[in-house]
């Protein structure tokens, strides 16, 4: 490779580089006819938060002066899972103890992973979302009570 070639792909990298770094890049491939060129950042994807609509907002209380309890919200649109991919088993059932920051389900969006977990201490009082529902941002996915 000549000095002049290689100076060139240095160029090239540094600006890809100054690309990832300034638009928050996770992944970015560069491919001509000699070269190929793969960076990935070391942080993870953000999904932003948008705000959440007005009927979902209106819902929420609904549900839950209708069957009691605390909602368990999704803070994505999304694909509702109980458990993680490998082993499929729910991370929780109704009637289960739980804790504040306890894990109990996932939600999927753009590829990623979105822990939903508890709000309070309690017991699960029912799951409202079937496992692979699209889910709404705000939508109740579980009822807790704290008693």
């Amino acid at each position: 490779m000549s000095k002049s070639n290689h100076a060139d792909i240095e160029t090239v990298a540094v600006e890809l580089a100054r690309l990832v770094r300034e638009e928050q890049l996770v992944e970015l491939t560069f491919e001509n006819d000699k070269h190929r060129l793969r960076m990935r950042s070391r942080r993870t994807a953000l999904v932003p938060e948008t705000a959440p609509p007005a009927a979902v907002e209106e819902l929420v209380p609904a549900v839950n002066e209708e069957l009691g309890g605390t909602p368990v919200t999704s803070s994505v649109v999304g694909v509702f899972h109980q458990g993680d991919r490998v082993t499929a088993e729910p991370l929780v059932r109704v009637g289960a103890r739980i804790h504040q920051g306890q894990v109990l389900c996932y939600i999927e969006s753009m590829g990623l992973n979105h822990e939903v977990r508890a709000p309070i201490d309690g017991t699960v009082l029912e799951i409202l979302a079937s496992q692979g529902e699209p889910v709404e941002y705000g939508q109740a996915l579980m009822l807790v009570d704290s008693h």
